[in-house]
């Protein structure tokens, strides 16, 4: 059996299910906003059962993680109370970690992989991989990032990658933190005082020919190409123009293709989302990796081809646990 820690409303989690469900594969749900039954059953010598609608799931079962509870978003508790709302939230995310847990090693992605979700980190895996990385300071030090600033235009970027809730009177969609091209003359401006409430992360502004989303699935990529640099808008960040830019499908040459799949393994990774930047000379450039990142927007354009090797893959994973 195949264990989902995510939302039957999550599009991604209802397509990879009924492709499981296509193969026989039987899969459940751990969904926190339609919750069934769930049991955690510990005995006495530190043996654990786990119970899906008083129904024994087989000792013999993965776990892929598509966790999704975000504040602010339809993925959230739609209660008043938002005190109520967070113990939910703590309480759910305390159930997962637990089966994270108890199902170490067979959870995909892994439970060590976590660690490496720094955007630094990621850099420094993806540089051992063989790809190409930019310079970039994290700082709440004025100086430091003065000293980096003079030496390239930079832009600022969110460290967490979390969005942030909207207000109380506004429609249930999040902000993203998005990509800015950095005024110099800001942050000159500033006092040592404002800089430190909170890091800063700054990266050289690289002249772009274009920006590449990489989809990752076990030993399968797929590659989009998003021209970002027709509109001024789009020119830092591509996500401010969305829904006027088209993505298509992109050939990567063969020795970034072998990169990508080093980095993966060095990440302890089975599924993951890469963005890159392809400059004007033609180098191709890491800047993170989503772990199972958001992709259902991309499917219309491969066919429905990421949750097929979603399923593939999961189903591989889980026919050599069975033997």
């Amino acid at each position: 059996m195949i264990l989902v820690i995510g939302a039957t409303k999550d599009p991604s989690v209802s397509r990879v299910v009924g492709k499981l469900n296509d193969k026989g594969i039987e899969t459940v749900i751990f969904d926190p906003f339609q919750p069934q039954l769930y049991t955690i059953e510990q005995d006495s010598n530190g043996l654990f059962s786990l119970f899906h609608n008083n129904k024994k799931i087989p000792e013999r079962s993965i776990i892929w993680n598509r966790k999704k509870i975000f504040e602010g978003t339809g993925f959230y508790f739609d209660i008043e109370d938002k005190r109520a709302a967070k113990v939910l939230e703590n309480e759910w995310n305390g159930f997962y970690q637990s089966l994270l847990a108890l199902y170490e090693g067979k959870t995909f992605n892994s439970v060590s992989s976590l660690r490496n979700r720094s955007k630094i980190k990621q850099c420094i895996l993806a540089k051992q991989a063989g790809l190409n990385i930019a310079p970039s300071i994290v700082s709440n030090n004025k100086s430091h990032l003065v000293d980096f600033s003079y030496q390239q235009q930079c832009v600022i970027k969110t460290l967490s990658g979390r969005k942030i809730p909207p207000k109380s009177n506004e429609a249930d969609i999040p902000y993203n933190f998005m990509t800015l091209r950095l005024e110099r003359e800001h942050l000159l401006d500033s006092d040592q005082e404002e800089l430190s409430i909170a890091p800063t992360f700054l990266m050289p502004e690289i002249v772009k020919e274009f920006e590449l989303r990489i989809v990752v699935t076990g030993h399968d990529l797929l590659a989009f190409k998003v021209d970002s640099q027709q509109y001024n808008s789009t020119e830092t960040d591509w996500r401010f123009g969305n829904l006027s830019l088209d993505f298509t499908c992109y050939q990567l040459p063969d020795h970034i293709k072998h990169s990508i799949l080093k980095y993966m393994e060095l990440a302890e990774l089975t599924f993951g989302s890469i963005d890159m930047i392809v400059d004007k000379q033609g180098n191709f450039i890491f800047l993170e990796c989503n772990q199972d990142g958001i992709w259902e927007w991309l499917e219309p354009v491969c066919e429905f081809q990421i949750s097929t090797n979603y399923a593939n893959t999961l189903a591989n994973i889980y026919s050599h646990i069975v033997k």
